[in-house]
């Protein structure tokens, strides 16, 4: 980016917000669409229009503006008041190819990429080299840094005509659909304006320091831990020794911030979003990116379209705030009784749910927050408010977490070649509780509940009627006993095949009974193979084997995939199970040996 506007060795520029927000329209803009207007052509990935700035925008100019060593081994900075001053190191070209690796940019989709908008390009045959060069020239690239950061990996878009012929229609057209709008992005202004006629809240904040004393009005263990047991049952949730786990985490909520970390699959975000309701709080959820920075978490100044810059709040400031105005609409006594009696209804707390939190730095992200965040108690918070700088109005430069404030976080703890740790310090201001894989007996039970969640999203997502003959299927009429008979028949084939392939995964025992494979296999997991299965269950042309095939084909797309981390030795068991208990499961096998050597032919 700092090369296309225009910085090269030995001089130096004066960006504004306005160079880098248009900058960032012509690297990562996609026009026309009103959630996600940004995309990343390197990892494919969509990215929503956020209402503090967020990436791209917010996040490189944070960058820029306070540098990690890493870009300050690449460049020098000298920030002034809308602007900054930026210059490259006299050895820049050694750091980026240090940073790179040999990670490098895949030339032509690159090219293609920055081409999606042209209007002079017409249909038929387009010179791919052509669209090289020019991307070169744009980007103020010389041979050497060309080398470093571009490489012809030959990755193509899906549509292999935009490669060799022009479409006619811009490259917009060929990118990956967007994923469905989450619930809670449904309040997000379909398109954010960037202006400085934003005006923010005229309020300042020192009002929050009344209601960092204002604490939970509810402390009976008992009676949340029974209204938390009613919500998980409702929401079909099997969890393990469900009573401890649901004590420990309204312990954990009474006194301060919690974590659930688990392996991937076993509902810790459902489970976070309940834990809010219980204690008749709304919550926010947020998904932690590596991208994140003190930015994103506490906040800092926003590139306005007009040149300038404003300050707005990160995640967990804007969510205390957010706590705060709810706790101030609700009264001291917040007396509310259940979320659910009315839609509109606020509850007594706005609470933060950060998913996969090691997904970020988050040590290097949470900044100033370290203080904050060590205590709940009334004393501490009123006593250590958070320090906003970028604030200019005196009366917005510190803000209090209110008392009833909480931050869920939810962690994947089985990836963690692809995660960040937690410092000690940092662990010290959460409890963490682990949410593990249903225990041997509930298998059945959960495969059941995986069957119905599953059933419920296809009649919601297809407006397929039940498939299941245990919930009211219809025995009257001509054909109608023998036909539920033959429907329960298929199923319950289906169903024992995937309780007895998730008990061997989970929990076989070797001769001398020590785990086999171990693998925490989650309850997402199984309710994927049920989709499957249920969508090909719909059809009226269904039968045994067509099932079986289904699970067989999803076992080996979906759940096999997953099995990257395990220990060659109990891929190998399981390769060997599969071929002496199901024969019926080829492609699993096959999945499964390729796993093994992915060199030899699948």
């Amino acid at each position: 980016m700092l090369k296309y506007l225009g910085l090269d060795a030995g001089g130096a520029i004066t960006i504004t917000a306005q160079q880098i927000i248009t900058a960032c329209e012509y690297l990562f803009g996609v026009s026309g669409h009103p959630l996600y207007g940004w995309f990343d052509p390197i990892t494919q990935g969509w990215q929503t229009n956020q209402a503090n700035g967020g990436w791209p925008v917010g996040t490189v100019w944070t960058q820029i503006l306070r540098p990690s060593q890493g870009m300050r081994d690449l460049i020098s900075v000298k920030a002034e008041r809308g602007s900054a001053t930026v210059s490259l190191t006299n050895n820049y070209l050694n750091a980026l190819g240090s940073q790179l690796s040999g990670q490098a940019l895949p030339e032509r989709q690159m090219a293609i990429w920055l081409a999606r908008n042209r209007e002079d390009l017409e249909p038929g045959p387009v010179d791919v080299a052509a669209l090289i060069r020019e991307m070169k020239a744009q980007l103020r690239l010389d041979k050497a840094e060309a080398g470093l950061l571009l490489q012809d990996f030959l990755v193509e878009y899906d549509a292999v005509d935009a490669v060799g012929h022009w479409s006619g229609a811009t490259l917009a057209a060929l990118l990956p659909s967007p994923p469905l709008q989450p619930a809670e992005l449904i309040s997000i202004p379909a398109t954010e304006s960037l202006t400085a006629e934003e005006e923010p809240d005229s309020e300042g904040y020192a009002w929050t320091e009344e209601f960092a004393r204002v604490g939970l009005p509810d402390h009976d263990v008992r009676a949340l831990v029974e209204r938390l047991s009613k919500l998980v049952a409702a929401a079909d949730l099997v969890l393990p020794d469900a009573d401890n786990l649901l004590e420990r985490c309204v312990i954990g909520l009474l006194t301060g911030h919690v974590i659930l970390q688990g392996p991937p699959g076993t509902a810790k975000t459902r489970l976070a979003r309940i834990l809010a309701r219980a204690f008749q709080a709304t919550s926010t959820m947020r998904t932690a990116t590596a991208d994140w920075t003190t930015y994103e978490v506490i906040g800092g100044l926003r590139p306005m379209r007009d040149s300038t810059l404003a300050p707005t709040l990160g995640y967990v400031t804007e969510a205390a705030l957010d706590c705060a105005r709810v706790v101030r609409a609700a009264g001291e006594n917040g007396q509310q009784q259940g979320l659910d009696d009315e839609v509109n209804q606020r509850g007594i707390a706005s609470w933060l749910i950060l998913d996969e939190l090691n997904r970020a730095d988050i040590d290097r992200a949470i900044g100033g927050l370290y203080t904050t965040l060590s205590s709940t108690d009334s004393a501490d918070l009123a006593s250590t408010p958070v320090d906003l700088s970028f604030e200019e109005d005196p009366d917005r430069k510190r803000l209090w977490f209110p008392g009833r404030f909480r931050i869920i976080g939810t962690m994947n703890d089985v990836d963690t070649s692809y995660v960040n740790s937690l410092s000690q310090g940092l662990s010290r201001r959460f409890q963490f509780i682990y949410v593990g894989v249903p225990e041997e007996d509930q298998v059945k039970a959960e495969v059941s509940l995986c069957r119905k969640q599953a059933q419920d999203w296809l009649s919601n997502q297809y407006e397929v009627p039940s498939l299941s003959p245990l919930e009211g299927a219809d025995q009257e009429g001509e054909g109608g006993a023998v036909a539920y008979v033959a429907l329960a028949e298929k199923f319950e084939t289906i169903e024992t095949q995937i309780r007895e392939l998730i008990t061997w995964l989970r929990y076989e025992k070797t001769n001398e009974g020590e785990p086999l494979c171990g693998w925490p296999l989650g309850s997402a997991q199984v309710r994927d193979l049920w989709k499957a299965v249920l969508l090909r269950g719909s059809g009226a042309d269904s039968t045994v084997k067509s099932l079986i095939r289904t699970l067989d084909v999803c076992f080996a797309d979906r759940i096999v995939p997953q099995m990257g981390n395990l220990r060659s030795t109990h891929v190998a068991a399981f390769a060997s199970h599969l071929k002496e208990q199901y024969p019926d499961l080829e492609e699993t096998l096959r999945a499964v040996k390729h796993l093994s050597n992915t060199q030899s032919v699948r």
